[in-house]
């Protein structure tokens, strides 16, 4: 019995067979781990490929609106490179073969049998992912030199020291060289210099750091070709070889050798060539550790200073990067997001405008500008969720685009704001209806609302107090006030009596009460205006 796959792969069923269909696609495939795709006919096949980009297709040469060769035409011509296997009827062998030129991975003649469909899926699936994981080091490597370079921060190329010296050494035992050299070019110094030497009698590499000339390594350097020359004669002399390593697409190390003139240089060569591009990769290998370990300081460092989660995507919309803070945010840890197309990942979140993220997302690309916008979407426990996120264009020239996307929650700050705005309509509408002079402020004393009857007590526009300091409406008095508006905020209540600005109106009493929320948190104040009646002949003044 197959094992399940681990992937979790979408192959797309383009076959005009409701019984291919079903079987495939609704049986047999996600039984394995597979996710499918169906379409009856050339034209729903090619949306769903345009629209969902699978992972692999299976496609009837016979389509009720096309033939799977136009539909292969399209697709070469548009730029796609998933893999293909092509159903064909006995005797279509050669349109098959075909086929094949163009791109398709397998062919299989229908009728067909079940472990024939499941072993050419394997075979085209496992091929497809050896050449991700073949494109990942260069891929990652320019994704990290994209954020260094946002980052404002960059670090000198260098490979792992000891794991170096072991290569030279095997290189150089496996030829038989006489002796051997590794070159590293330097950006900065924009000059060659030796770092690693071995010599036959020591049978070692020595780490130096030594510059000379010597024209035939500058030139494979500067050619990225392999130069061969004769150097001296007798057993001291032999063939000298340059080969250039390739270093993130173009020449930036050469490994020098001195073969003994009976070594065929041919043949010594293709083998030393296979070395110098291991060395190479050992180069590429320890400078992506660095910047990349550079890169996760870097992520953290923002996460931990702001709070905002960060993700990177390439030109194919594809995560390749994400800070810690993603997983406090939705629930996923960088591990399950790394890798993930992202409008899967963004629909995953079962966010209601996961669409016009992604149209947003394209515009950007398209326009080269940076967008902002609020992102509602579901939290790791369901709950509602908000965030602003803001996405950045990147483009170093000569390299690819990347997009980074800034995400700032804002669940508390909408919660907040909803809360006011509540709030306000309840205290309006209570404050419009009351017959006296009622305030709303906040816990600051800024306006909030206000009752109709206060412009009986206030000689003031209610408009113009609106968001202002309670204590504009009484001139002179901020001290009281404030020191009345604190104790409220304590105590739950507070009174005052002051001056009232209207000179007939004699003294007004200012009854402070504080209001609270949901849970018992303070939200505002309330104060009471009203005249100060003097008292009667014969009466106390009560104790307030």
């Amino acid at each position: 019995m197959r094992e399940k796959s681990l992937a979790g792969e979408t192959i797309l069923i383009i076959d005009d067979s409701v019984d291919v269909r079903t079987l495939l696609g609704e049986r047999v495939l996600p039984a394995r781990g597979y996710r499918t795709l169906t379409a009856p006919d050339g034209q729903e096949g090619l949306w769903q490929i345009r629209a969902r980009r699978p992972d692999l297709i299976i496609l009837d040469l016979r389509l009720p609106d096309m033939n799977g060769m136009e539909l292969l035409h399209i697709l070469s011509a548009e730029g796609y490179d998933m893999p293909v296997i092509l159903l064909t009827a006995h005797g279509s062998e050669w349109i098959a073969a075909q086929a094949l030129r163009l791109g398709v991975q397998d062919y299989i003649i229908k009728p067909f049998t079940l472990d024939e469909v499941l072993s050419s899926i394997e075979r085209a699936l496992t091929t497809r992912r050896l050449r991700r994981e073949r494109n990942a080091l260069n891929e990652r490597l320019k994704c990290c030199r994209q954020a260094l370079y946002l980052l404002q921060r960059s670090e000198a190329p260098s490979g792992s020291e000891e794991e170096l010296g072991r290569l030279v050494e095997g290189a150089m035992e496996m030829a038989g060289a006489r002796r051997g050299r590794l070159w590293l070019y330097e950006e900065r110094e924009k000059a060659l210099y030796v770092r690693l030497a071995w010599n036959g009698q020591e049978r070692r590499a020595v780490l130096l750091r030594h510059r000379e000339e010597h024209p035939q390594v500058e030139q494979a350097l500067a050619q990225g070709t392999a130069q061969q020359w004769t150097e001296g004669s007798g057993e001291a002399g032999g063939v000298g070889l340059a080969l250039p390593i390739f270093l993130a697409g173009r020449p930036g190390a050469v490994l020098e050798v001195l073969l003994p003139t009976e070594t065929p240089p041919e043949e010594a060569g293709l083998a030393l060539q296979a070395l110098a591009d291991r060395i190479g990769l050992s180069l590429e290998q320890g400078r992506l550790s660095r910047e990349v370990a550079a890169l996760r300081r870097r992520f953290e460092a923002l996460a931990a200073f702001s709070g905002d989660a960060l993700l990177v995507l390439d030109r194919a919309e594809t995560i390749i990067a994400a800070s810690p803070s993603i997983e406090a945010l939705t629930g996923r840890p960088p591990a399950q997001v790394v890798g993930r197309d992202f409008r899967q990942w963004i629909r995953d979140l079962e966010s209601p405008q996961g669409e016009v993220l992604e149209w947003y997302l394209h515009r950007s690309f398209q326009e080269r500008a940076p967008e902002r916008y609020a992102l509602l979407f579901q939290g790791p426990l369901g709950e509602a969720r908000q965030a602003e996120v803001e996405v950045l264009l990147n483009q170093k020239e000569g390299e690819e685009e990347r997009h980074y996307l800034l995400f700032h929650e804002t669940t508390a700050q909408a919660r907040l704001e909803q809360e006011a705005r509540s709030l306000r309509h309840l205290w309006g509408e209570v404050v419009r209806g009351a017959r006296l002079g009622l305030l709303l402020t906040d816990l600051s004393g800024n306006v909030l609302a206000l009752g109709a009857a206060l412009s009986e007590v206030l000689p003031v526009s209610g408009e113009a107090l609106l968001g202002r300091p309670v204590w504009e409406a009484f001139a002179g008095e901020r001290h009281l006030l404030v020191e009345e508006l604190a104790r409220a905020c304590r105590q739950g209540k507070g009174y005052v009596e002051l001056p009232s600005p209207r000179a007939e109106a004699g003294r007004l009493g200012l009854t402070l009460l504080l209001l609270s929320g949901p849970e018992e948190k303070p939200q505002a104040i309330a104060i009471l205006v009203g005249p100060v009646l003097a008292a009667e002949p014969g009466w106390e003044e009560q104790p307030r």
